[in-house]
């Protein structure tokens, strides 16, 4: 937050943010308050997206994203009320995730739905090439239908849908697809 607080100090001072119109994405962060939004507004900030990927307590801790879901409520608060419009994204079917998971996701989303502009992207979990779960898939028990190496070598960017699976719980293809149309 502070470079974005400096780079909008700079816009003001030079009186930029009468010519322009800004948007971005950002993470949540716990000093994101309201003087920090309200601080990006009178920047020129009209838009912002937030990687939020996920909207459970446990889904969050699964994918280590550093912040809370009360984090992610007042954020969203602040930046709404801040006259910045708010996108958000969400990732479905991390390992470990639940369909209490999904449910509690759902819960806050509809509880936050006054302060999100658009759910801008709802994406089932994909395998890519140095992503945490494609470096180390052992750590996140997610299992493949042939040798690792032979996925690999097959699918060096990406690995389709259809040739892996996590455990504890179960998630694979269908069951992504399933909480996408839930979600």
């Amino acid at each position: 937050p502070e470079p974005v607080l400096e780079i909008c100090d700079e816009i003001i001072r030079r009186g930029l943010q009468k010519h322009i119109k800004l948007t971005g994405q950002l993470r949540v962060h716990k000093s994101s308050n309201k003087e920090f939004f309200q601080k990006l507004a009178e920047a020129g900030f009209v838009a912002l997206r937030f990687g939020i990927d996920a909207f459970s307590e446990n889904t969050l801790r699964l994918q280590k994203k550093g912040y809370t879901t009360a984090m992610v409520s007042q954020n969203l608060k602040d930046c709404w009320e801040a006259g910045i419009y708010t996108e958000v994204n969400w990732v479905i079917g991390v390992p470990g995730e639940t369909e209490e998971d999904v449910e509690e996701g759902i819960n806050l989303f509809l509880d936050n739905s006054k302060y999100i502009g658009r759910l801008a992207n709802i994406n089932p979990l994909i395998l890519v090439n140095g992503g945490v779960y494609w470096i180390d898939p052992d750590a996140h028990k997610i299992r493949f239908k042939l040798s690792k190496e032979e996925v690999y070598t097959n699918h060096p960017r990406a690995l389709p849908a259809d040739i892996w699976w996590s455990e504890e719980p179960y998630i694979d293809g269908p069951v992504r697809r399933a909480r996408f149309r839930r979600i």
